[in-house]
């Protein structure tokens, strides 16, 4: 049987080490997002799945914003900020942070 997206979400954000509790509202949309389409994908027909996958950018934008994909955990390896809403709001607030171009 194919494991569940919140069950991918939560075993990937146990190994996220970075995160912080501030983080929890973003990994809980995630977990929300993942739990949609889960539901759609196990009992859901025709238009509710399509429907349900339409959350699928709106989850891969959730898990950019915490570093969880490749091209993020990338960037955190070399140093460099997260690119995002989120990272954006961080550095603001964050004196000498360096901000990444658009």
């Amino acid at each position: 049987m194919m494991t569940s997206l919140q069950e991918s979400i939560t075993s990937s954000v146990g190994k996220m080490t970075w995160l912080e509790a501030s983080d929890q509202a973003a990994v809980d949309l995630a977990l929300a997002y993942a739990g949609r389409i889960d539901a759609a994908l196990d009992g859901g027909e025709g238009q509710e799945i399509t429907k349900a996958l339409y959350l699928g950018p709106h989850l891969l934008n959730t898990l950019r914003a915490l570093g969880g994909t490749p091209a993020d955990r990338k960037e955190l390896e070399a140093g460099q900020v997260v690119g995002g809403k989120l990272a954006q709001l961080r550095s603001a607030s964050t004196p000498g942070t360096k901000r990444k171009s658009a």
